[in-house]
């Protein structure tokens, strides 16, 4: 049988599902206030991990996009979240990519990732795109 590729006007498009799904919408909502708000008013350890944490759920569900795979998409995450946070030269590698990028939006700051192995930890919060957001169609 073949799939319908249509859908009710108004409706969000069937690919855009995943992204907005309730928990990875609350997952972008935190991830945005936490850089944004919490870690200048409380920085410190949890901080730190809540941004993980939700990056965690979110970004796959981004690079779903390119890769067209959900599977595809944790795995290449968690290997490089495991590279960048686990590695000194991971860390390095991203910072010097990165900061190049953020300094294109905001040329009087700086956002420099630590390298922290104990945010691995974070790691467990891609069963929830894995899991628990279901697949776009």
């Amino acid at each position: 049988m073949e799939r319908s590729t249509s859908h009710s006007p108004g409706a969000p498009l069937p690919v855009l599902a995943p992204l907005l799904h309730p928990l990875s919408l609350l997952a972008l909502t935190l991830l945005a206030l936490n850089d944004h708000v919490f870690k200048v008013a409380y920085p410190g350890w949890l901080t730190g991990k809540l941004s993980d944490f939700a990056g965690l759920v979110f970004f796959p569900l981004v690079l779903e996009f390119l890769l067209r795979s959900r599977r595809a998409s944790v795995l290449v995450t968690a290997l490089g979240f495991l590279l960048v946070k686990g590695t000194a030269w991971g860390c390095a590698a991203w910072n010097a990519a990165f900061s190049g990028f953020y300094q294109l939006f905001h040329p009087t700051h700086s956002a420099v990732l630590v390298q922290d192995p104990t945010d691995l930890v974070a790691l467990v919060a891609l069963a929830i795109p894995l899991l628990l957001i279901p697949e776009r169609p």
